[in-house]
């Protein structure tokens, strides 16, 4: 009969002792998943940041590249012009 009595104490102290870790692991795994749904909604602002600095970059290039295209086609005419004129008149 002793012996149960402390089998019982002993479940007893081995349960409350189970659920009390439990309940700690329960929070801390909580307090992690909010630090990290924290750290992606970040990560997300930062994301779209940068796809919207590279977009303008983009666009940047877009008018780099055409006005590149432009240059060399007024240089290519311009050249075509000047050589046309010295061989009429050579």
């Amino acid at each position: 009969m002793a012996g149960q009595g402390v089998v019982a104490q002993l479940s007893g102290l081995i349960q409350a002792t189970s659920a009390e870790q439990t309940a700690q692991i329960q929070a801390a795994v909580a307090a992690q998943g909010a630090q990290v749904q924290a750290a992606l909604a970040e990560l997300n602002v930062q994301f779209q940041e940068t796809n919207a600095r590279l977009d303008s970059i983009e666009k940047q290039l877009d008018r780099i590249w055409t006005l590149l295209v432009l240059i060399v086609a007024t240089l290519f005419a311009t050249l075509t012009i000047l050589v046309t004129t010295l061989l009429l008149r050579g």
